[in-house]
């Protein structure tokens, strides 16, 4: 689908991973410069140039486009079957599931076995067990597993769900509707939580109104992972990588990165996404 040359670019550009069998070096230390410097400025040349070709923009013609699911699992299988049969019970059901389990598990197995549901895929993180040290928990992270499933997914838009979340019914058909009435590349969405019967506005996004997002422009604190629906284009540019120790959480800096990339982007004023703890 994407030139080999692009990709490497954009592996080099976002400082993924110096892989030997049993180590991993930190490539972007210099994130910040990267960000600003002629690198980025190649990247968006090189990506400007397929966003505007006609394969593109094809998908919005579709009349159903295909929908990857992707969920990192590493719960209890009983966690993990709630969000699957969330996805499951979609209204639209053109889509694949994609699991991306941090270890091989035969209970898991044996419960997506059960589903008879041909649209789920269940795949294995390798890294277990070859990293150590600092960078032990990262080989097997929601980020590191959601990069693996973007490698795998075959769709026209991507989604994600954390593993103890809850998608909504209308979740992928009310993005689908919304991405195509005016070929909106990433479209952001609310998350919300229940409570004493009344669903709830969990994080609100401070994203107000349609635009087109420039980085650094606009406070995009609302969104995470469970609340972004994106083209398929955008899964060139996989989850950073990074110590933890030293940081919290890698959502902030995955969404700078696409965002510095300026998508057409517009935000859906509905909650989709139940947090999991008021399910």
């Amino acid at each position: 689908m994407f030139n080999k040359k692009l990709s490497l670019t954009i592996e080099e550009i976002l400082g993924r991973v110096a892989r030997t069998e049993n180590t991993v070096g930190l490539l972007y230390d210099n994130f910040e410069l990267q960000l600003q410097g002629h690198s980025l400025s190649l990247l968006l040349s090189q990506l400007n140039f397929q966003r505007n070709s006609l394969e593109h923009w094809s998908v919005y013609e579709k009349k159903k486009p295909k929908i990857s699911v992707i969920i990192p699992v590493s719960r209890s299988v009983d966690t993990i079957l709630i969000a699957v049969k969330s996805v499951l019970d979609q209204t639209y059901t053109n889509f694949e599931l994609i699991l991306v389990s941090e270890s091989i598990r035969p209970s898991l197995t044996e419960a997506v076995k059960k589903l008879k549901d041909k649209r789920i895929k269940l795949i294995h993180n390798s890294l277990r067990g070859k990293v150590t040290g600092d960078w032990a928990n990262w080989a097997v992270s929601g980020g590191q597993s959601r990069s693996l499933g973007l490698e795998k997914m075959t769709g026209d838009f991507f989604t994600y769900l954390d593993d103890d979340d809850y998608m909504l019914p209308l979740k992928l058909e009310r993005c689908l509707d919304f991405a195509k009435s005016n070929n909106y590349e990433f479209v952001g969405h609310l998350e919300g939580e229940k409570r004493n019967g009344k669903i709830n506005v969990l994080r609100e996004n401070k994203i107000n109104k349609t635009r087109k997002f420039h980085s650094g422009a606009i406070d995009y604190s609302g969104l995470n992972t469970n609340t972004i629906f994106i083209h398929k284009f955008y899964s060139q540019i996989k989850w950073p990588i990074y110590n933890y120790k030293n940081l919290k959480g890698n959502d902030p800096i995955y969404l700078r990165i696409l965002f510095s990339l300026n998508p057409i982007y517009a935000l859906l004023p509905e909650v989709l996404v139940l947090n999991r703890f008021s399910i």
